[in-house]
């Protein structure tokens, strides 16, 4: 057989560097026996500083790197259509991620000169939507909507991005139904993990580590967890914060050290900031917690589950189709609901457990790297 030669379309980069959706597709085509592998992967992106990571058979850094977010995206789209035209032939399929206009117009381009292409949504509300100022005024999401609805398929993670897709006029028989997945070989639970972690940082064994992982920013809502845990850690001394992740809306890591600071508990608050060995945080915590805004169908939630953890989340895109309410985690809409939530798995050590296992066994039937990898190559397979 032979192999399935994808372009990988993502502007801002995909690998180990919390690029969300671009990390996710990474880790997807990564996953794979390295003995067995029946496609290979070249990537487009707009990030100077991408790596050269062995599993993509090229790397091509398309555009300029302007500080100016509109230069930049023209630049891109420029050189990106030039290049499609000299190289589309050499490709199967284009897998282009986001929904954006330096994803959607390439393959937009690429479907024109015969190569099947599939975009996939990474948030739900985004994209599509309607938006403000001079994208507004040029009519850029109502005519992305005009562009994906001539492609060969869009991969929706969600059923609330697939209600925002119908709503919008993008048939069904193009809306492919795949789950983001997660890698169960690099993030699964470990006795020896969590012990040597929490050696290395000076944590206590009986400490009970409350994690979010992700990016440092407003949109997922960090601060409510220091805000909901701060009454409990006066009264429960090993109660523990971990915060992994970059900063990635400037100034608001500042918000949350300074909440720490007046919260009196700033010592039991740890900002461990980026690392590309994330596994490790999940593997030493007890409970995970998200309280974003807004998602996909989020990575972190999924790693946390494989690592075996009880989940809490509010309810949005994503994680409310992971978390069953009472079963592996809660789904929650306020600071109180997130207090109780804590305090609940605090007290309850056994359901804390119970929760954890449901999580990991959940992931493995329906979430692994592996099936969804197969259901990508699948949908590729019938569009060839």
């Amino acid at each position: 057989m032979q192999k399935i030669k994808i372009l990988l379309w993502c502007p801002v980069g995909a690998g180990l560097h919390y690029g969300g959706a671009g990390t996710n597709a990474y880790r997807l085509y990564d996953s794979a026996s390295k003995d067995a592998l029946d496609f290979e992967v070249t990537l487009v992106c707009n990030n100077p500083e991408q790596a050269d990571y062995p599993l993509f058979k090229n790397v091509h850094r398309l555009g300029r790197s302007y500080k100016n977010t509109w230069l930049r995206q023209w630049s891109f789209l420029r050189e990106a259509k030039r290049w499609l035209k000299e190289n589309h032939a050499e490709f199967d399929v284009l897998h282009g991620i986001d929904i954006f206009e330096s994803t959607v117009r390439p393959a937009f381009w690429a479907q024109s000169m015969g190569l099947p292409a599939f975009v996939k949504p990474a948030i739900f509300g985004s994209g599509l939507a309607p938006t403000k100022g001079w994208r507004r005024l040029l009519g850029l999401p109502q005519r992305r909507r005009r562009l994906i609805r001539q492609l060969s398929g869009v991969v929706v993670i969600s059923q609330a991005i697939e209600a925002e897709l119908i709503n919008y006029r993008v048939p069904t028989r193009l809306i492919q139904r795949i789950p983001n997945g997660v890698d169960t070989q690099l993030f699964f639970p470990s006795s020896d993990g969590r012990a040597s972690v929490r050696q290395r940082f000076g944590w206590s064994e009986q400490d009970f580590i409350v994690l979010f992982v992700g990016a440092i920013c407003s949109r997922k809502q960090p601060d409510w967890i220091i805000r909901a845990a701060q009454g409990l850690m006066s009264e429960h001394k090993r109660l523990r914060l971990v915060f992994v992740g970059p900063e990635r809306e400037a100034g608001f890591l500042g918000t949350l050290e300074e909440l720490a600071k007046e919260s009196g508990h700033e010592g039991r608050i740890n900002f461990i900031g980026h690392t590309t060995d994330v596994a490790q945080f999940y593997q030493t915590a007890d409970v995970f917690c998200l309280p974003s805004v807004a998602e996909g169908m989020p990575n972190s939630v999924l790693e946390a589950m494989a690592s075996s953890l009880p989940v809490i989340g509010t309810r949005i895109s994503g994680t409310e189709e992971l978390i069953a309410e009472g079963q592996n985690g809660y789904l929650i809409e306020s600071l109180e609901e997130l207090g109780s939530s804590l305090e609940s798995y605090m007290n309850h050590p056994e359901q804390t457990r119970q929760h954890g296992d449901a999580s990991l066994e959940r992931v493995e039937a329906e979430f692994s790297c592996n099936r969804v990898l197969s259901e990508h190559l699948r949908m590729f397979s019938k569009a060839l």
